[in-house]
């Protein structure tokens, strides 16, 4: 396996794929992560690590589904001859 190859195109996918940009689900789950952290863990009211983690692995999830489909869809392009 060419790791050198795979870090290239995991390290600059957003520079690869012309029209990347994060999915709607993304960016909602994101909005969630940081709202909640402003009225939860900056302002110093009651923080609950259950829903802390809850909203940080949704946002994780996202991203994680995001970056899959769209590496799965830029190795498929480097298929089709």
């Amino acid at each position: 396996m060419n790791d050198d190859a795979l870090n290239k195109i995991y390290n600059n996918l957003n520079s690869l794929i012309g029209e990347y940009n994060d999915f709607p689900e993304t960016k909602d789950a994101d909005d969630a992560f940081w709202k909640y952290i402003k009225e939860h863990a900056m302002e110093d009211a009651k923080f609950n690590m259950i829903d802390f983690q809850s909203v940080l692995y949704d946002v994780m999830d996202h991203h994680q589904r995001q970056g899959f489909i769209m590496g799965f869809k830029y190795a498929c392009r480097l298929l089709v001859f």
